[in-house]
């Protein structure tokens, strides 16, 4: 049994997938193990057969290291002689007498290959191959899954045939189960790119809660930023225009940019998984008396910062009046929120489920900063995003939020 979390603790076996004599391909689902906090399917370590089942399905208390079966690599299975047994083809025979137990190899998914003295398989019949959902669903139902055909991977049953199965017995699904219907639900097939869906999903989890996310932090110089607003402003008083550019405008325009200069982290949700973006949409988290709403700016990158200035007044407008139904920025590539006119420094936003970058923005401060081994005074920005790392990598969120960076120190680049 491989370590399932970095904390001490123990797993109960509760389903097998296969019986023995099973051909498995290497990482093919083998078994579920379950902790107090989640279903962790088990895939093959190696290809092969399945020799022996040690440990019966509903054990408990299993703790890491602890032997739960045996796989004869399928390089042993074929040089065996005719009519050999995998036991005998996973042990060839050897001159001489052997002082203790036979050993043969294990190779333990997420865990480095050990030996374990042979032991008696236990060949009573696996549980009926079925997700934890799908089997919580069947005996909420009254249902036999031996009855049901599974029409998941390989065979298994899953939620939807458990939910047909009801429905032609005229039983109705339960809603107590409602909400972890995305638990078991395939990757969508996105059209460039797509990343699967986790291994571990607690049960009972609210499809809408934010995911668990990881942070990058960094603070960057406005000196620049700021004397331009400065400048482009009283060229606008001077002829007489009421708008004005903010702050704001400029982040969003570097943001559509450093998300053009890093394709690779323009990314959206499909389905569960993700997929390269066709077009740079930002999504603006704007806060009204009825909730957050999430605007989205189309094609953000390709549109200049007066232009830009205009749609984002215009859209907030439209949200705080109530003009706009609450939106869903799940087809947006990034979600920026400000906390700036509460004075906040530093803003380590929450990421929802349908979001992959979020992007929190502190306020713009005058303070002490050195430059070339001096003191001086400057403005500076704290921005932090927050992101999925399971659908961007680290590496590729840093290179975003330092194109961003580059971006606001040089406002130059964001004229072209």
């Amino acid at each position: 049994m491989p370590r399932l979390s970095s904390e001490e603790g123990t797993a109960t076996l509760s389903a097998w997938l296969v019986k023995v004599g099973d051909r498995v391909d290497k990482g093919s689902l083998i078994a579920e193990l379950e902790t107090d906090k989640a279903t962790v399917e088990l895939e093959a370590p190696v290809e092969g057969q399945i020799e022996a089942l040690v440990v019966a399905a509903g054990t408990e208390g299993l703790k890491p290291g602890a032997l739960l079966g045996r796989i004869v690599p399928t390089a042993s299975v074929a040089e065996a002689p005719a009519g050999a047994s995998p036991a005998t083809a996973a042990t060839p025979e050897k001159p001489g007498k052997q002082d203790g137990p036979a050993v043969r190899p294990l190779a333990v998914a997420g865990a480095a290959s050990i030996t374990a003295p042979a032991e008696p398989a236990h060949d009573e019949p696996s549980r009926s191959p079925a997700t934890p959902l799908a089997r919580r669903l069947a005996q909420t139902q009254g249902i036999d899954l031996e009855n049901v055909t599974g029409t998941g991977v390989g065979g298994r049953v899953v939620q939807a045939d458990i939910e047909r199965s009801a429905r032609g017995s005229g039983a109705a699904a339960s809603p107590a189960l409602a909400a972890e219907k995305a638990i078991e639900q395939p990757a969508a097939t996105a059209q460039r790119r797509v990343s699967p869906p986790p291994r571990a999903t607690a049960p009972g989890v609210d499809a809408d809660a934010p995911r668990p996310a990881a942070h990058l932090n960094l603070r960057c110089a406005m000196d620049a930023i700021v004397a331009a607003r400065a400048r482009l402003n009283e060229d606008l008083a001077a002829r007489q225009h009421a708008a004005r550019i903010t702050l704001n405008d400029f982040i969003v325009r570097a943001a559509a940019l450093a998300l053009r200069d890093v394709p690779a982290a323009n990314l959206r949700r499909a389905g569960d998984g993700v997929e390269v973006a066709p077009g740079v949409d930002v999504a603006l988290v704007v806060a009204t008396e009825a909730g957050p709403r999430t605007p989205v700016i189309r094609d953000a990158d390709r549109k200049g910062l007066a232009v830009l200035s205009e749609e984002i007044r215009t859209l907030a407008a439209a949200a705080r009046s109530g003009a706009s139904p609450a939106q869903s920025a799940m087809d947006s590539s990034l979600a920026i929120t400000s906390f700036a006119r509460f004075g906040i420094e530093s803003a380590y936003p929450m990421l929802p489920r349908e979001q992959i970058c979020v992007l929190g923005v502190g306020t713009v401060l005058e303070q002490p900063i050195v430059r070339s081994g001096a003191l001086a005074v400057g403005w500076t920005l704290s921005l932090t995003l927050a992101f999925d790392p399971g659908a961007i990598g680290g590496a590729r969120a840093a290179e975003l939020l330092s194109a961003l960076r580059r971006h606001l120190e040089d406002p130059l680049s964001m004229m072209l």
